[in-house]
């Protein structure tokens, strides 16, 4: 998946992660920080399934043009 606008896309993970105490450009805090249970929603799952919602939802329409051209 190619995001558009990854720096603030890094930036939102960094100041998120950071606000939880985890420094996302350290490897190995970045992914305990990704397998953090969560719930949400009523939803129970992990941090990067939250993260990756939150993400699809900033890009939604994103290339829509392009496909209608084809």
């Amino acid at each position: 998946m190619v995001v558009k606008g990854q720096d603030r896309v890094a930036n939102w993970l960094r100041e998120w992660g950071a606000k939880e105490g985890y420094d996302v450009d350290n490897d190995a805090e970045f992914l305990q920080w990704l397998g953090l249970k969560v719930e949400w929603g009523g939803i129970e799952g992990n941090r990067s399934i939250q993260a990756f919602v939150h993400m699809a939802r900033q890009v939604k329409g994103v290339g829509d043009e392009e496909d209608q051209q084809e």
